[in-house]
């Protein structure tokens, strides 16, 4: 009787050990998020928690638009701080977007802005005239995918003139935050 009261007990620790173990373990970790180019052939990357996309409803059309902005507050090798934006005319889905001015309706734009560190008198703004943005992944809660775009910038504040600023090998994954009415993730 005292074996098989001992066989019990010993029978309960093993079921309880093999329970907590078997448990997966749930990951409590901040996703990585990150957007990352090459501007005319420097290295930028946004900085941390400054990279987000954001859907924002539009009525006439019934459905939510993507913006992507980013920026970092330390220049690069050429004095400038970089912004970049991408902007998407369509329903927020997977797919590629053509940055283009042909016709009215355009699917989507990029943009870079950019200005000397602790300077606002050379201030620049690109809009992109060729390019894509190619959304890869789509959840409730971030997106990814690749960008590349060239951009002519306006000289707001300086005589310089316009330049053309190559943005390739654009990569992003970042949060989605919502604003105007709720979005329950991708159809």
């Amino acid at each position: 009787m005292k074996r098989l009261n001992r066989m019990k007990k010993i029978l309960v620790v093993l079921l309880f050990v093999l329970t907590f173990n078997s448990c997966e373990e749930t990951d409590n970790s901040v996703p990585d998020y990150s957007m990352t180019a090459q501007i005319n052939g420097m290295s930028w990357s946004a900085d941390k928690d400054n990279e987000v996309a954001q859907l924002d409803y539009n009525y006439d059309a019934n459905a939510h638009f993507l913006w992507i902005r980013s920026q970092t507050f330390n220049p690069l090798p050429n004095g400038i701080r970089y912004q970049i934006d991408i902007y998407v005319f369509k329903p927020v889905s997977i797919g590629k977007f053509y940055f283009n001015y042909n016709g009215v309706e355009m699917n989507a734009i990029g943009g870079v802005n950019g200005w000397k560190k602790n300077s606002i008198d050379d201030y620049f703004i690109g809009h992109s005239i060729n390019g894509f943005v190619e959304i890869t992944d789509l959840t409730r809660n971030d997106i990814s995918g690749v960008f590349e775009f060239t951009a002519v910038t306006e000289k707001t504040s300086s005589d310089l003139g316009n330049d053309t600023i190559f943005i390739a090998d654009g990569k992003f994954y970042v949060p989605i935050i919502v604003t105007g009415k709720e979005w329950y993730g991708p159809k």
